[in-house]
């Protein structure tokens, strides 16, 4: 009698859990991430999973690069993944501090923090990180589409003050012709 309360218990609990992951899934989203170039040709280096947030306003999201895209490079003493295009290599640069991982249809810094990037002539020895690239999204229908823009983000080498959440400002954005970048616009989703 006993053995068979205990497998019924258990019996439940696993039902229950998978009920759960099912609801969980149930909102789930894949999205590719695609550099596009200036004739319009898409190169996916990444999926964005979302999840809806429990209150609907939102989506929490996982970034999962395409490793297949980059190789590893050790540069400035420190490891990078990269790609080469050209006379040009874009290595990725994963913000180093805390990141909530939400976005809404109103903000999406988020995300524009974890799309960072270092360009560099492929000829260059080392990664100098005032050559940053840093995607400016926003939503477009149901995708989202990115504008490629400069930064300086020396600015993350130390951690950002208490409560600022977000260290690169508006200011620190700084617009560039896209013929100079092999990649000036990021589409997720499309």
């Amino acid at each position: 009698m006993f053995a068979m309360r205990v497998f019924r218990s258990i019996l439940i609990l696993l039902m229950l859990g998978w009920m759960c992951a099912a609801a969980a899934a149930e909102g789930a989203r894949q999205l590719p991430v695609a550099l596009e170039d200036a004739a319009g040709k898409r190169l996916t280096i990444a999926i964005l999973t979302l999840s809806p947030l429990a209150d609907r306003a939102g989506w929490n999201y996982r970034l999962s690069l395409d490793k297949k895209r980059f190789e590893d490079r050790f540069l400035n003493m420190r490891p990078f993944v990269c790609m080469e295009n050209g006379d040009y290599t874009l290595c990725y640069l994963g913000y180093p501090y805390a990141l909530e991982r939400k976005i809404t249809t109103g903000d999406l810094a988020d995300l524009e923090y974890d799309l960072l990037f270092i360009r560099k002539r492929t000829t260059d020895y080392g990664i100098d990180a005032h050559k940053g690239i840093y995607y400016r999204l926003r939503w477009q229908g149901d995708h989202i589409e990115g504008r490629l823009y400069e930064t300086d983000l020396d600015r993350l080498a130390v951690p950002p003050e208490p409560g600022v959440k977000r260290p690169i400002t508006e200011s620190d954005l700084y617009e560039v012709d896209a013929a100079r970048h092999a990649w000036p616009r990021i589409i997720i989703g499309e």
